[in-house]
């Protein structure tokens, strides 16, 4: 099955793999290790061009959109 999600926003369409792909991508950028990411929770604020995550119940960070 094929499946795409994104979210469209002001004229602006956000695509989720693409978002989870930059989630984990600045999460390596801060030294750590894909393997060692158990859980993530990623909460997209459009209206901000952003999107917040929390890893493993307690490391926080933000992406741009």
């Amino acid at each position: 099955m094929i499946k795409n999600l994104f979210f469209e926003y002001a004229g602006d369409s956000f695509n989720a793999d693409e978002i989870v792909k930059a989630v984990k991508a600045d999460w390596v950028a801060m030294g750590n290790k894909v393997k060692d990411m158990a859980d993530a929770k990623i909460y997209v604020k459009a209206e901000d061009n952003k999107a917040y995550y929390v890893v493993n119940g307690e490391i926080t960070g933000d992406i741009d959109l």
